[in-house]
């Protein structure tokens, strides 16, 4: 069983309780866990099987508690009827789940120890990044706009 941290606190940072994030809570999971939600729990059961040097140039193996973090993050704010996204491991042992639709791009990147980001790129338009919990407002807004 690993030990790993629960998903939110106040700065939507994770990891190793610090006095910077006095409010993290580690909790002990053993497998992933499923959000009810198709594309995320096979795709996150699929990279949760990566193991070290799964890239062929020694990329770590993406935590648990990364995957469980992003889980819980899409399935508390995808709205009803948002398109199916990817979900993709990075080489630095970061995690991302991502869209690439007609009218713009997001995504949202998990990686420990830093706060959860989103970047949203509207076609013809600048490039927005947020982090923590402006991050998760973006987000929402991003994949609002995909269901109207």
């Amino acid at each position: 069983m690993m030990l790993m941290a629960a998903p939110f606190n106040a700065t939507g940072t994770y990891g190793t309780a610090t006095p910077a994030a006095p409010n993290l809570v580690l909790v002990a999971h053993s497998q992933t866990r499923d959000c009810g939600v198709a594309w995320i729990d096979s795709q996150v059961k699929r990279i949760s099987k990566l193991k070290r040097n799964w890239d062929g140039y020694d990329a770590p193996a993406i935590t648990l508690g990364q995957l469980n973090l992003l889980t819980s993050v899409l399935s508390s704010i995808l709205p009803a009827g948002a398109p199916s996204g990817s979900i993709v491991p990075g080489a630095d042992g970061s995690l991302q789940a991502e869209w690439h639709l007609r009218h713009a791009s997001y995504g949202l990147v998990v990686e420990e120890g830093q706060p959860i980001s989103v970047w949203y790129h509207p076609r013809g338009g600048a490039e927005i990044e947020r982090t923590g919990i402006a991050a998760m407002s973006l987000l929402q807004y991003a994949l609002l706009q995909t269901t109207v």
